[in-house]
This record gives structure tokens, sequence and C-alpha cells, in this order.
């Protein structure tokens, strides 16, 4: 039980968050988001570009700034119109996808290197399950 515990808790996160771009990318909605803010980080060699836009209040009420990673002509072409084009699901504002946006794999290769571990460990523990607990023996005194 505890061990399909540990399987849940680890891939929760991978599982959440491609539920959600489906459904991003299935029921979203295209809107421009205006410019509030961008930058590049980064080495000179490796440069990272971010921009930040603000919604309409109609999706999101509280106003605040959404940060996305995007590439360099995304990034050239929103910071010189001053908006941002955005898919949104409707009523949850944290679940969007910018045009051009770039997107890493450090979350899914953390994942599968933490479900290998716990392979390995549920393995070892079912190959040495017999010697690793001690043996009760009955001595007459």
């Amino acid at each position: 039980m505890s061990v399909l515990l540990l399987v849940l808790l680890i891939n929760l996160p991978i599982v959440h968050g491609s539920w959600m771009r489906w459904r991003v990318e299935r029921s979203g909605h295209d809107v421009t988001a205006p410019l509030v803010g961008h930058d590049v980080l980064g080495s000179r060699d490796d440069p990272e570009y971010y921009v930040a836009f603000r919604y309409t209040k109609d999706f999101d009420p509280d106003q605040r700034a959404w940060p996305a990673q995007v590439d360099k002509a995304t990034y050239d072409e929103d910071v010189a119109a001053r908006t941002v084009d955005v898919r949104v699901l409707p009523g949850h504002p944290a679940a969007y996808t910018v045009d051009g946006q770039v997107t890493g794999s450090l979350g899914l290769v953390i994942t599968l290197v933490a479900d290998l571990a716990l392979a390995v460990m549920v393995l070892l523990a079912w190959r040495f399950r017999g010697k690793l607990r001690p043996q009760l023996r009955a001595v007459a005194i």
C-alpha cells in the first residue's frame, strides 16, 4: 500500500500537468493579453527570453502578472506589439499556454529517475525479503 502511495506522489505532478495542458488545448480560449514585462536572462551564449502578461478582469479578477518563457522570435514580436497571444482555460487563469512558449523536460526526467529508484528499491526488498528479517528461535532453558 505504501509503495502505491509513493508511486502516486511521484507521478501526480506530471499527470496533472499533462491533463491541464490537454484541457487548455481542447477547451481553452485564445486571447491577446497586454505585455506587462519582459526580460532576457541567462548567459550571452544561451539566453532565455521571458514575457509577463496580464489577463482582462473577466479571465483573472485578481489581475496578476503571469510569466512565460518564449523563443527569441516570439519575444521580439511580443515586445514590438506590446501584446502576448495566450490560450487560457476559462475559470483557471493559471492554466495557459503562450504562443512560442519554451518548455523543458526536467520535470519528466526527475519523475522517471524517481520511478526507477523506487522500482529498484522494491525489487531489492522483494529479492532479499527473507534475509532481512531476523529469525526467532525457541531455546529451552
